[in-house]
Protein backbone atom coordinates (compact mmCIF):
# COMPACT_ATOMS: atom_id res chain seq x y z
CA UNK A 1 0.00 0.00 0.00
CA UNK A 2 1.06 3.43 -1.11
CA UNK A 3 1.55 6.42 1.34
CA UNK A 4 -0.97 9.20 1.37
CA UNK A 5 0.12 11.69 -1.29
CA UNK A 6 -0.13 15.24 0.35
CA UNK A 7 -1.63 16.66 -2.87
CA UNK A 8 -4.34 14.38 -2.90
CA UNK A 9 -7.68 16.13 -3.90
CA UNK A 10 -10.30 16.06 -1.42
CA UNK A 11 -13.11 14.16 -2.48
CA UNK A 12 -11.74 11.99 -4.99
CA UNK A 13 -12.40 8.58 -5.49
CA UNK A 14 -9.35 6.40 -4.52
CA UNK A 15 -9.04 2.39 -4.61
CA UNK A 16 -6.88 0.57 -2.47
CA UNK A 17 -4.29 -2.25 -4.15
CA UNK A 18 -2.40 -4.84 -2.44
CA UNK A 19 -1.06 -8.62 -2.63
CA UNK A 20 -3.36 -10.06 -0.17
CA UNK A 21 -5.71 -9.98 3.10
CA UNK A 22 -5.66 -11.37 6.58
CA UNK A 23 -7.28 -9.63 8.95
CA UNK A 24 -7.21 -5.92 6.70
CA UNK A 25 -5.66 -3.94 9.93
CA UNK A 26 -3.15 -2.70 7.39
CA UNK A 27 -6.22 -1.89 4.55
CA UNK A 28 -8.02 -0.25 7.45
CA UNK A 29 -4.81 2.36 8.41
CA UNK A 30 -4.45 3.04 4.80
CA UNK A 31 -8.56 3.83 4.41
CA UNK A 32 -7.92 5.79 7.56
CA UNK A 33 -5.17 7.44 5.92
CA UNK A 34 -6.72 8.42 2.64
CA UNK A 35 -9.96 9.33 4.24
CA UNK A 36 -8.90 11.37 6.61
CA UNK A 37 -7.16 13.92 3.50
CA UNK A 38 -10.86 13.63 2.43
CA UNK A 39 -10.41 11.27 -0.33
CA UNK A 40 -13.39 8.53 -0.71
CA UNK A 41 -12.42 4.80 -0.28
CA UNK A 42 -14.84 2.41 -1.52
CA UNK A 43 -12.90 -0.65 -2.86
CA UNK A 44 -9.99 -3.19 -1.78
CA UNK A 45 -8.81 -5.04 -4.73
CA UNK A 46 -6.58 -7.96 -3.23
CA UNK A 47 -5.01 -10.87 -5.18
CA UNK A 48 -5.22 -13.47 -2.54
CA UNK A 49 -7.81 -13.53 0.66
CA UNK A 50 -6.79 -15.57 3.54
CA UNK A 51 -9.86 -15.38 4.95
CA UNK A 52 -9.44 -14.44 8.22
CA UNK A 53 -12.30 -11.78 8.59
CA UNK A 54 -10.64 -8.86 6.75
CA UNK A 55 -13.96 -8.75 3.73
CA UNK A 56 -16.00 -8.64 6.84
CA UNK A 57 -13.72 -5.70 8.81
CA UNK A 58 -13.64 -3.80 5.28
CA UNK A 59 -17.48 -4.26 4.66
CA UNK A 60 -17.99 -2.95 8.05
CA UNK A 61 -16.08 0.35 7.29
CA UNK A 62 -17.40 0.73 4.22
CA UNK A 63 -15.16 -0.87 1.82
CA UNK A 64 -16.20 -3.68 -0.73
CA UNK A 65 -13.23 -6.30 -1.09
CA UNK A 66 -12.55 -8.06 -4.54
CA UNK A 67 -10.27 -10.73 -4.37
CA UNK A 68 -8.46 -12.76 -7.40
CA UNK A 69 -8.80 -15.70 -5.43
CA UNK A 70 -9.47 -17.38 -1.75
CA UNK A 71 -8.45 -19.72 0.28
CA UNK A 72 -10.88 -22.00 -0.07
CA UNK A 73 -11.13 -21.57 -4.15
CA UNK A 74 -7.54 -22.33 -3.59
CA UNK A 75 -7.78 -25.36 -1.66
CA UNK A 76 -10.70 -26.27 -3.81
CA UNK A 77 -8.43 -25.89 -7.26
CA UNK A 78 -5.82 -28.09 -5.11
CA UNK A 79 -8.27 -30.87 -4.61
CA UNK A 80 -9.76 -30.50 -8.29
CA UNK A 81 -5.83 -31.10 -9.55
CA UNK A 82 -4.56 -33.85 -7.22
CA UNK A 83 -2.30 -31.63 -5.37
CA UNK A 84 -3.56 -32.72 -2.07
CA UNK A 85 -6.58 -35.17 -0.85
CA UNK A 86 -9.69 -33.65 1.22
CA UNK A 87 -8.52 -34.66 4.41
CA UNK A 88 -5.07 -32.41 3.76
CA UNK A 89 -7.81 -29.76 2.69
CA UNK A 90 -9.84 -29.97 5.27
CA UNK A 91 -6.59 -29.99 8.07
CA UNK A 92 -5.49 -26.77 6.39
CA UNK A 93 -8.56 -25.56 6.59
CA UNK A 94 -8.83 -25.73 10.45
CA UNK A 95 -5.66 -25.20 11.04
CA UNK A 96 -6.20 -21.62 9.25
CA UNK A 97 -9.38 -20.92 11.65
CA UNK A 98 -7.55 -21.67 14.65
CA UNK A 99 -5.33 -19.22 13.92
CA UNK A 100 -7.86 -16.59 12.52
CA UNK A 101 -9.72 -16.83 16.54
CA UNK A 102 -6.16 -16.50 18.06
CA UNK A 103 -5.13 -13.77 16.26
CA UNK A 104 -8.43 -11.80 16.75
CA UNK A 105 -8.49 -12.65 20.99
CA UNK A 106 -5.37 -11.14 20.49
CA UNK A 107 -6.63 -7.67 19.46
Amino acid sequence: LARPDSQATPGKRLILFDDLIGAARSKEEAAEAFRSMGLVVTDCFVLFDYQQGGQQRLMERGIQLHAAITREQLLNCFILCGFISVRMASQVDAYCQKLTQFLAEGE
